[in-house]
């Protein structure tokens, strides 16, 4: 008897793993789906880009937005491993690599990047772009609703014009609205000397019950279209895209001058799927995917080769791509001085923020 039990029990057995082996083997050959987490700007790219991109590689993209780069770059410090690839502007670049939360990128594995205007390669933030691939550029000026206001807007002095009580605004990020102080001051926005800081500071503090709010740039466009702001702080291409609609809108570079922007991608310093990171960059720098998402979002492309397949009202416009003259009024974000002075001015926009805000929410 106990033979037989034996014999039935090592029989079980085979029967056992012939039954398991096969689906352990598929369980070990089926691949893991592998998952690209991006953080961009809300509504930056065109959805089919996004699509395109999964079905030509098998990634999936799990897209995170958000409104304003002070929001990102708090997210970014405290989970970096979170996140593969980050959209990011220059103003901000520049620090993420000194506090070293980026990879280094291959560029050879990026060969798309020979699509890119020289114009916008090997800015002092990121010399020999180590770090960073240009997607988008652009100029920070002033949106003006012209069913409101009649007479030339040509300065940024007219935010603290008293005729437009409770219907101006700035945009809600520290830096572009010291930029906006110390331009409106005469000096230059990269300024680190601390009395012109501190001169700017009292200037935006001063606007008072002037302002009506600061504001992401979805929200400050739209606000700008329905009458409720007249005279704003704004990006061009989110003003060319809203006067589609209503022409009333119209955007200007202030003479005092303005900032130039080019938001780049980059790598988190603690990626995972860093290959995969960089075919997704890649493939967003193919000449048609480049077009598509500038024919979407009505900006600028640092993408020189997708100009035969992006809209000619886009490449034609006087507003996207301004003339000479008006361009060499824009100076790139990038504060002057070292590491020290640097830090200080950081310093004085943070506290000048928080004052800020302190003071519209005294008012609510």
């Amino acid at each position: 008897m106990k033979k037989i039990l034996v014999c039935i029990c090592i029989l079980g057995g085979f029967l056992g793993l012939n039954l398991i082996l096969p689906f352990s083997g598929l369980a070990q050959n089926k691949k893991q789906e592998i998952v690209l987490k991006v953080y961009n700007w809300e509504d930056y790219f065109d959805k089919d880009a996004i699509k395109g991109f999964e079905e030509s590689s098998g990634i999936r993209v799990d897209l995170e937005t958000f409104d304003n780069e002070e929001q990102m770059f708090s997210e970014i410090q405290s989970h970096l491993e979170n996140y593969d690839v980050i959209i990011v502007s220059s103003d901000i670049l520049s620090q993420m690599i000194e506090m070293r939360l980026l990879s280094e990128l291959n560029l050879v594995e990026i060969p798309n990047l020979r699509n890119i205007d020289r114009r916008f390669m090997g800015f002092q933030y990121d010399p020999g772009n180590k770090y960073s691939v240009p997607y988008m550029w652009g100029i920070t000026g002033l949106v003006v609703n012209r069913e409101f206001i009649k007479e030339n807007i040509d300065s940024w002095q007219s935010l603290w014009d008293v005729k437009y009580k409770g219907k101006v605004a700035l945009l809600s990020d520290s830096d572009e609205i010291m930029n906006a102080g110390l331009l409106a001051q005469g000096f230059s926005l990269n300024s680190t000397d601390a009395k012109q800081l501190e001169l700017a500071s009292n200037k935006l503090l001063s606007q008072g019950k002037l302002i009506s709010g600061y504001f992401d740039i979805k929200t400050l466009v739209k606000k700008a279209s329905d009458g409720e702001i007249w005279l704003a702080q704004a990006y061009n291409g989110d003003v060319m895209f809203a006067a589609q609609e209503n022409k009333a809108l119209e955007f200007v570079v202030p003479k005092e001058g303005s900032v130039l922007w080019v938001d780049n991608f980059v790598i988190s310093r603690d990626t995972k799927n860093k290959k995969q990171a960089m075919m997704f960059i890649n493939y967003m720098l193919d000449a048609k995917v480049s077009a598509m998402n500038a024919n979407y979002l009505w900006y600028a492309n640092c993408n020189i080769a997708a100009a035969p397949f992006t809209s000619k009202e886009i490449i034609n416009s006087l507003v996207l791509y301004p003339p000479q003259e008006i361009f060499e009024r824009c100076k790139l974000f990038s504060p002057e001085g070292g590491e020290k002075e640097k830090t200080q001015r950081i310093k004085l926009i943070n506290k000048l923020w928080s004052r800020l805000q302190l003071r519209i929410g005294s008012e609510k």
